[in-house]
């Protein structure tokens, strides 16, 4: 007992750390009635138009700000700090999506007869399927499907589909390789 109080005081956040995953898998159970964690530092607007697999993980300081159809993460996916996920996404089991990556699936209209904050919005989806590895500083747009088993490079931006099992990089993403 007293070595977890020394360590506790000598490694502060760790103490952070521990309380935020105990209070995770508490949100997960009351908010999803999964067995999950999701940061009580996370934000998640419109609760009920989003859907939490099991053993996923939602780190602090994350946004999710579902439209129309929501968001859906699947089982075993972990979406760490920083991430912004706005719209209609779909995200299936096994992905691991790195800090500070953001998912838009709309945009404005840009019509020069009238200003852009009286334009409407332009939906779409974005639809990553299983087993994908997701680098930091990502930007994923709208109407983008990324296939099975693929690796998006860090700071890529995806403007268009990615095949499965392909590995892509770069702004705009274009494939460097292929997943062994």
């Amino acid at each position: 007992m007293w070595s977890k109080l020394r360590k506790g005081i000598k490694y502060p956040t760790q103490i952070l750390i521990k309380s935020d995953d105990v209070l995770g898998r508490v949100r997960a159970k009351v908010e999803y009635e999964k067995n999950s964690q999701i940061s009580p530092l996370a934000k998640i607007r419109n609760p009920e138009m989003v859907e939490i697999g099991t053993h996923s993980k939602i780190f602090p300081l994350t946004v999710l700000k579902p439209k129309d159809s929501g968001i859906v993460i699947g089982d075993h996916c972990t979406i760490h700090e920083f991430g912004f996920l706005a719209g209609n996404i779909s995200i299936g089991d096994n992905v691991r999506v790195a800090q500070k990556v953001s998912m838009h699936s709309f945009d404005h209209n840009i019509d020069r007869t009238q200003e852009i904050r009286k334009q409407s919005l332009n939906k779409g989806e974005v639809i990553i399927q299983d087993d994908v590895w997701i680098g930091c500083d990502v930007t994923i747009l709208k109407d983008v499907e990324i296939g099975e088993g693929a690796v998006i490079g860090a700071g890529s931006v995806v403007t268009d589909d990615v095949e499965p099992y392909t590995i892509v990089a770069g702004n705009p993403a274009s494939q460097i390789g292929i997943r062994d």
